[in-house]
């Protein structure tokens, strides 16, 4: 499962780039994988793409309480976000070895897929 998190995304945002007309400068990450410190570099370094992690894991809860808290006036959402802190991973991975590893992913795929 984390081989499909880290390579699995990098040409998902290549996609999505070339939809949107803009590049993706950054993935914001939530949830259990966060805290693994070493995924987290991989996936900015795979994806070449800095990554965003929340000072907190689950971010799915917070988001549903504050959804309840801002539709009764309780919470702010630009002061109640300013205050979520968070670390961002810069891609250090030379170019080389991140289309090699890619490579190697797109092969993978292939012979998964040809497997009878």
């Amino acid at each position: 499962m984390k081989a499909q998190i880290k390579l699995g995304f990098a040409p998902t945002r290549r996609a999505m780039g070339q939809d949107a007309g803009v590049p993706l400068s950054e993935l914001r990450a939530d949830g259990a994988p966060t805290a693994n410190a070493w995924l987290m570099q991989f996936q900015a370094d795979i994806a070449d793409v800095m990554v965003t992690v929340p000072a907190f894991q689950e971010l799915s809860a917070f988001g549903a309480a504050c959804a309840a808290g801002f539709s009764r006036g309780i919470y702010e959402p630009e002061s109640l976000y300013a205050r979520i802190g968070r670390r961002s991973i810069e891609s250090a991975m030379p170019e080389e070895t991140r289309e090699r590893c890619l490579r190697g992913w797109k092969d993978a795929v292939r012979q998964a897929l040809q497997h009878d």
